[in-house]
């Protein structure tokens, strides 16, 4: 299947294509109109000296005579000269109807028209119709025009070797712009798409709390403290849900950190804050500040914990806060290894959670959130053992 910005690419570059060429095309059919008109002028030339020499030169002076003369060595070489008398009408016709058709022989008789050009087999001609003190003469010129033939050859040349570079050109430059186009449209798409995965996970949770509340709350008539107690539960989870949305789009919409909405957050009591609850031990080594916002690091330490807490098997989980590190720590029923490079893929689940909920989304989250943050999380495991998920802060 093709990409949607190699197939923009080839839409764009095959109109570029047909443009050129269309382009290319034009020039050399007015280039070669040129060409001939201007042929045509040379042999029209040709057959007005001639005309002057053949039936002017007892009636000219001696030095415009010569002038004549020099300018006819001067013109372009011509195939056939005729002078055809026109006062026998049939019998010039046939003359003439060997190299003009009827419309240029009624254009030749037609003294408002200066010259007739036509084609004769590969060769091209000026015809003109000259009037004596006793006659009128069709005087004819023809030649192959070999500097036309040889100059549209070059001209053809031109035209293809620069049509062909300009494709080139245009192809790249259509490339590399909708290469680029079509790379911040799928980054907005996958931005938007990943936000909508990870907002779902994220208030999947609170949406449930919220709901439980608000069964447990109408399932029957209830003292005014137990529904005050029910609708601060329902506060709460609405806030974190909150929280977690406008986290979650301040992460998703921005193309860099900002700077300014990074929060200096000391990691031990942020963690026992958080986390500090049954189940879960805290130690602390080596505390330390990171500059993070604070919603979206919440997001990322809880992903990472309660997936831990999910695969312990009821058994403690660890937190241990060292030197710009923190270790979550579980004793469950640990990850295969061939598993280990797949663990932080969206939507990836390993064979041995079957029967366990989960999406496979929580842990890529994390490592999206603490990678744009200069952070890194690695994880070690042993079946049967347990995992260790250390994130390094920078």
């Amino acid at each position: 299947m093709i990409k949607p910005s190699r197939k923009l690419s080839l839409i764009y570059s095959g109109i570029s294509i047909l443009m050129m060429t269309v382009v290319g095309v034009v020039v050399y059919i007015v280039t070669s109109g040129s060409i001939q008109d201007i042929y045509y002028d040379y042999l029209d030339d040709k057959a007005e000296l001639l005309a002057i020499e053949h039936f002017e030169k007892n009636t000219i002076d001696t030095t415009s005579y010569a002038n004549v003369v020099r300018r006819l060595q001067n013109t372009i070489p011509t195939s056939k000269e005729l002078f055809i008398n026109l006062t026998d009408t049939s019998k010039a016709n046939v003359l003439l109807h060997r190299y003009l058709d009827s419309k240029e022989i009624a254009s030749l008789y037609n003294p408002d028209i200066e010259t007739v050009h036509f084609q004769y087999g590969k060769e091209v001609g000026s015809a003109l119709l000259y009037q004596d003190q006793t006659a009128a003469y069709g005087v004819l010129v023809m030649s192959a025009n070999p500097y036309g033939a040889r100059v549209q050859k070059v001209v053809r040349v031109w035209i293809v070797m620069l049509t062909v570079a300009s494709l080139l050109l245009l192809v790249l430059v259509n490339r590399l712009g909708v290469v680029k186009v079509m790379k911040r449209i799928d980054m907005r798409y996958q931005r938007e798409k990943m936000f909508v995965n990870n907002a779902s996970h994220e208030i999947n949770n609170p949406l449930t709390a919220i709901q439980g509340e608000c069964e447990i709350a109408l399932m029957k008539e209830r003292p005014r403290e137990e529904l005050v107690l029910a609708i601060n539960k329902i506060a709460a989870e609405n806030e974190r849900v909150i929280d977690v949305m406008r986290s979650l789009l301040q992460f998703t919409s921005q193309d860099t950190v900002d700077r300014d909405s990074l929060d200096r957050i000391d990691i031990e009591q942020f963690m026992r804050e958080n986390f500090g609850c049954p189940g879960i031990n805290i130690t602390c080594e080596s505390n330390f500040a990171v500059m993070i916002p604070y919603g979206l690091l919440k997001i990322a330490m809880r992903n990472i914990v309660s997936n831990a807490k999910k695969y312990s098997s009821h058994k403690p989980v660890e937190i241990k806060i060292g030197h710009n590190t923190v270790h979550v720590v579980d004793h469950g029923m640990g990850i295969d290894r061939s598993e280990l490079k797949h663990i932080f893929e969206p939507f990836y689940r390993g064979a041995r959670t079957r029967g366990i909920e989960g999406h496979g989304i929580g842990l890529s989250l994390a490592k999206q959130i603490l990678d744009t943050y200069g952070a890194r999380i690695s994880i070690k495991s042993k079946p049967g053992q347990g995992s260790t998920f250390t994130v390094h802060f920078a």
